[in-house]
């Protein structure tokens, strides 16, 4: 009777780890992305429009303010720029085509947590693309029997996921302005690969251990956009 009890609690115990796994993985290889408030096109271009000024008249005060400061504006600028470029593409897709656009990006400030930052907010249409062309195929048809434990296929995938997404990153500035790759921005996205596996690492180590932890929304999101930030800079100090 002991046995059955004992090996009862081992089995319901791996069920629970093996479940609670696949729920966290579900963050990268999941295709569904998190529900979105649809805006109008031409509203979220105003917003977009709104939001472009505000940062360009802080930018006329630079000389009064932090340089670190005029960093996380110029970052927020860039931003703004490729959402208001998209924008600008939603708004006209609508009034010639009558069609809606997926967004391309779904408030990456709101992030909590690395996999969340990369695999559901920031640039929605690389994501999907690698998922299915690298990280899945991957993970289950090349990692799927390996002998290095359960993690090891996950992370192999994600790291690579990452170094494809930097090395596809590198060929833009060479097509288009003829620029000799530099490997700065392979560099960034192999690091934000490390921060996803150790991220991933720690998730399964608290499931292990059946720890019911979350960190607060607030604290997890101000953390990942500092490390998105600090890599940033890291990896592109010449242009700062």
């Amino acid at each position: 009777m002991e046995n059955y009890s004992t090996s009862g609690a081992h089995d319901e115990t791996k069920s629970f780890i093996e479940n609670q796994s696949e729920h966290e993985e579900s963050d990268i290889a999941n295709q569904e992305q998190p529900s979105r408030k649809v805006i109008h096109p031409v509203l979220n271009l105003i917003q977009k429009i709104i939001f472009q000024a505000l940062l360009w008249i802080i930018y006329q005060f630079k000389q009064y303010m932090n340089p670190k400061i005029m960093l996380a504006n110029y970052c927020a600028y860039a931003y703004v720029t490729g959402e208001l470029i998209m924008a600008m593409g939603s708004v006209l897709a609508w009034t010639v085509l009558g069609l809606e656009l997926e967004p391309h990006f779904n408030k990456p400030y709101m992030a909590t947590s690395i996999q969340d930052f990369w695999g559901k907010r920031w640039n929605l249409v690389m994501p999907n693309a690698l998922r299915l062309v690298v990280y899945k195929p991957l993970k289950k048809r090349v990692l799927s029997r390996s002998p290095f434990g359960a993690m090891f296929p996950t992370i192999v995938a994600v790291m690579a996921t990452f170094v494809v997404s930097g090395l596809v990153h590198e060929t833009v500035p060479y097509y288009f302005a003829r620029m000799r790759p530099s490997w700065e921005i392979t560099g960034f996205f192999v690091l934000q690969g490390l921060g996803v596996t150790v991220e991933i690492t720690l998730k399964k180590l608290l499931l292990m251990k059946r720890i019911a932890w979350r960190m607060n929304r607030v604290v997890s999101g101000v953390l990942v956009l500092g490390f998105v930030m600090v890599v940033l800079c890291g990896c592109f100090s010449r242009l700062f």
